[in-house]
């Protein structure tokens, strides 16, 4: 009788912990990829940000979607560790931890302003909504590694655009 009833504890145990990982493994698989949204809180910072969480919505069912404030100190660990810039540029975009992606002939980094905001002058980007589209539809185009972002006052590579 006691050899049954050990049977039936160490089946129950292994059952139950069985539960547990796939309840674990569910949860892991339904976790939804992360858009972090790196922002100032200054003028053309918060223009850009209002564009690209409006851009956004679309996403929201597939992406979690986190605000950073660069200012804040508490997320200087975070700026490093994505290769970002401490202090002097306005806003930047990590899809699952990642920067860059390259589409087609070129690499995009996810830094600066994007496109449409160009008309300011300063701290331009290399990218636009369409790349960020086209990256949201496909992460395979995200690049491994985060190359360093500098800050670039004046425009890219320091020269205010003609």
């Amino acid at each position: 009788m006691r050899f049954i009833f050990r049977v039936l504890l160490v089946l129950g145990f292994a059952m139950s912990m069985a539960g547990v990982v796939s309840a674990d493994t569910a949860v892991e698989a339904t976790k939804k990829p992360v858009i972090q949204v790196f922002y100032k809180e200054k003028a053309p910072s918060l223009e850009t940000l209002d564009q690209v969480l409006k851009f956004l919505v679309d996403y929201e069912d597939t992406y979690e979607i986190e605000k950073v404030i660069i200012t804040d100190p508490a997320n200087s660990e975070l700026l490093t560790k994505m290769k970002l810039p401490a202090e002097h540029f306005p806003f930047a975009l990590a899809i699952e931890g990642k920067t860059s992606a390259r589409i087609g002939e070129a690499t995009i980094i996810f830094a600066h302003f994007p496109d449409f905001m160009h008309k300011i002058g300063r701290h331009q980007g290399n990218w636009t909504l369409e790349h960020l589209r086209q990256v949201l539809q496909n992460r395979s185009l995200l690049l491994p590694d985060n190359p360093e972002v500098t800050t670039a006052p004046g425009g890219q590579d320091g020269k205010k655009p003609e």
